[in-house]
């Protein structure tokens, strides 16, 4: 795909408080600059986030959390939210994406809807 995708831009360095990413980021290009903590937050159990590969223009912090919710969630719904954190390192380009094969119970996510992707620029 191309990252043709809205701009969104931060001047989050490493004080300031995280660029927050979500469903509603899916596709856009963020700007931040070096320092700056990204925050992705995916509201479905399903979604993988895969580690970046060698990228030296973020840096994956921690681990990826699933919580998942059980209050008011029938089960195979996939209630809860995925969540990875980054810090810009340097200067560059990288695509940050996160996968699903299963958008619901017993149902396979067809088109785009099993692939969420943001291009973050660290300028």
């Amino acid at each position: 795909m191309a990252a043709s995708g809205s701009l969104l831009s931060s001047g989050a360095g490493a004080s300031s408080a995280p660029v927050l990413l979500s469903e509603s980021s899916n596709g856009h290009v963020v700007s931040v600059s070096p320092g700056a903590h990204l925050t992705l937050t995916l509201h479905s159990t399903y979604w993988s986030i895969p580690t970046l590969a060698t990228s030296t223009v973020v840096a994956r912090v921690g681990t990826t959390k699933t919580v998942g919710v059980l209050q008011g969630c029938a089960p195979g719904q996939g209630c809860g939210t995925v969540t990875a954190h980054y810090v810009a390192t340097k200067a560059g380009t990288v695509r940050i994406r996160a996968t699903r094969t299963t958008c619901g119970e017993a149902m396979r996510c067809t088109g785009d809807k099993g692939v969420w992707w943001v291009v973050v620029r660290v300028r």
